[in-house]
């Protein structure tokens, strides 16, 4: 587990996946972001979430003080060789979106990858339009590696989507 003033990133289980869960993978306003298909169900998303082995790692982000589910957070994709991961978020809740949250969570996961699995660089995505997650991946050190042209197909309609990379020293912490 971590944790921040704000935030407790705890791990994510098959168990964790309720009815709201579901509703947040299936909103068209969050799944443009993160360029998933809608139509997902209890047991497609338990299966993405069971699929991910350590040294990956998959949390729920968990607002204090009242300790409640807003988001998940992720690491991916290890490689020991080039020492880098990708970094995925999600704040389904609309309610907890633009308060912080997320480049909190953003924040402790990248301070764990860069301290305690060795990381070199974290990468990370969005599409163009997603101007707070933008805003949150520059203000903790991010740079922008490229844009990808029409890259994402979502409601009928292609999507620029901007790559990031982080390097260790650059990291600004927001704790």
């Amino acid at each position: 587990m971590l944790e921040s003033s704000r935030v407790i990133l705890a791990p994510l289980d098959g168990e964790d996946i309720s009815d709201e869960h579901i509703q947040w993978f299936n909103d068209p306003a969050t799944f443009l972001y993160l360029g998933t298909k809608f139509g997902q169900t209890k047991s497609t998303v338990k299966a993405y979430v069971q699929s991910i082995k350590p040294p990956n790692l998959i949390c729920k982000i968990v607002v204090k003080p009242d300790h409640r589910y807003v988001g998940n957070i992720a690491l991916q994709h290890f490689d020991s060789v080039h020492r880098r991961m990708e970094l995925g978020i999600v704040v389904g809740v609309v309610d907890a979106r633009g308060k912080g949250i997320g480049k909190q969570a953003c924040s402790l996961i990248i301070k764990y990858a860069f301290e305690h699995l060795n990381m070199h660089k974290i990468t990370a995505g969005t599409v163009a339009e997603n101007i707070s997650m933008d805003k949150a991946f520059r203000d903790l050190g991010f740079k922008v590696e490229g844009r990808l042209l029409e890259h994402w197909y979502v409601e009928g309609k292609y999507h620029d989507v901007y790559r990031y990379g982080l390097l260790g020293p650059d990291f600004k912490p927001v704790l």
